[in-house]
């Protein structure tokens, strides 16, 4: 069995409620039996209600823990899911069922587990049914309801469908005790779906990179990871209530296109909605590969527009950028990024790439919070913010700035956090 410790971590990054299923001889009288319990909104119900150990070290355990793309966000949309036809059925947060006994009508007594997304799901059951429940519904009911080995035509329909995603269904079958489509990983004898468990482990990702990671990258939230101007770049993100800008990498941007519910045009732009955000509408960017909301419409535009000078300027060898530090070649090109680019704020603040910067007129430089703690000293960072405030420039400075200037795009947009070479870490 995971740790608490570790349930616990992965509760965190899956933080939407979760359930559990225990498979074999559960009351110790023989009968092979199955039961699942779900509806746990924090970590501390799930792991009490699992109870001490030594009571399941006989039993096979299956914990799920989640996290919404599509669907309620409540008890009753955890995982997992009684294999049946009726939406109500699905949401019950209690069951049991064994070959010797009868279960609910309409179910055969298995239970389904799903991770990942099933691309164009969601709402169709129900309106606020998720891609898991309709899935359940529309196939695991037709297809993998007995406790057998699918056909091969049936693990061809089912497979296309399930594409990358990761399922789990546990029968009340001694024979055919359960069924594991998708990619799983064994550690320590327990199956995971994917590698987010370990805080620092070698992860391969839906996009086919491999990256060794520390726990630091393994922390991050990979459903919402939000840039210098507030847009969603993080490695699975997906359209959601919560969101109004969000942008993909090529492999995920396929995905994204085939979730599309319906789309139009309206004044020369592509207006989207996904089964996942109901009637919220998205405008569709299929050259920058991203989505937002009609509201983002201007700092999607400020984004651009600061990429572009950003690139030409720093292949011009007139702008160096790092570690929230900005140098300028001279006064008329600060200047010109004052005046043109940047938006005042203050009497010597600016605002850019959604972040508050402290000009230095003297010295052609500016800083950020992270710049301002990056190049000085703890001691010095309130008299220099204080100088860079009100004076406009300062007179210390104890770490050199030392940089090359980058020789081509790829190279200065690398640099930047956008574009080129990326590394995508999945937890």
């Amino acid at each position: 069995m995971p740790s608490d410790e570790e349930i616990r971590y992965m509760f965190s990054h899956n933080p939407h409620g979760a359930g559990y299923a225990l498979q074999g001889d559960i009351k110790g009288d023989g009968v092979f039996r199955l039961e699942y319990h779900k509806g746990f909104m924090n970590a501390d119900d799930l792991i009490e209600a699992l109870g001490p150990r030594e009571k399941l070290k006989n039993l096979t355990v299956a914990i799920h823990c989640r996290i919404k793309t599509s669907g309620e966000t409540d008890k009753f949309t955890t995982h997992p899911f009684p294999i049946c036809n009726q939406y109500g059925a699905l949401r019950k947060t209690d069951g049991y069922s064994s070959r010797l006994e009868e279960v609910d009508e309409d179910w055969k007594g298995a239970v389904l587990f799903h991770n990942g997304v099933f691309t164009g799901l969601g709402g169709l059951i129900n309106p606020n049914s998720s891609d898991t429940q309709d899935f359940v519904v529309g196939v695991a009911n037709r297809y993998l309801k007995k406790a057998n080995m699918p056909s091969k035509v049936c693990q061809q329909i089912v497979g296309q469908i399930v594409g990358t995603c990761r399922v789990l269904i546990l029968y009340p079958n001694k024979k055919f005790p359960m069924l594991k489509m998708g990619t799983w990983y064994e550690h320590e004898g327990c199956w995971y779906s994917n590698m987010g468990y370990k805080q620092e482990t070698a992860v391969t990702t839906y996009s086919g990179y491999d990256h060794y990671h520390n726990s630091y990258a393994a922390k991050r939230n990979w459903r919402t990871e939000l840039d210098e101007w507030g847009c969603n770049i993080a490695q699975y993100a997906w359209p959601s209530e919560e969101d109004d800008w969000i942008r993909f990498d090529d492999e995920r941007w396929k995905n994204i296109e085939n979730a599309v519910r319906d789309r139009e045009e309206k004044n020369g732009e592509v207006i989207v909605h996904f089964n996942s955000t109901g009637k919220k509408e998205w405008i569709f960017d299929e050259d920058m590969k991203q989505i937002y909301t009609a509201d983002r419409r201007e700092d999607v535009k400020l984004r651009e527009d600061e990429e572009d000078y950003l690139i030409d300027t720093m292949e011009n060898g007139a702008i160096y950028s790092d570690h929230g530090y900005m140098w300028f070649e001279d006064d008329i090109v600060l200047e010109n990024w004052m005046e043109n680019i940047a938006k005042k704020v203050g009497e010597f603040e600016y605002k850019f790439k959604g972040e508050t910067w402290y000009v230095d007129t003297l010295n052609c430089e500016a800083y950020t919070e992270e710049g301002l703690r990056h190049w000085f000293e703890t001691n010095e960072i309130g008299h220099v913010r204080k100088d860079l405030k009100t004076k406009g420039y300062h007179t210390q400075h104890s770490k050199d700035a030392v940089f090359d200037i980058p020789d081509d795009e790829d190279d200065v947009a690398s640099m930047l956090g956008y574009g080129g070479e990326t590394d995508y870490y999945g937890v």
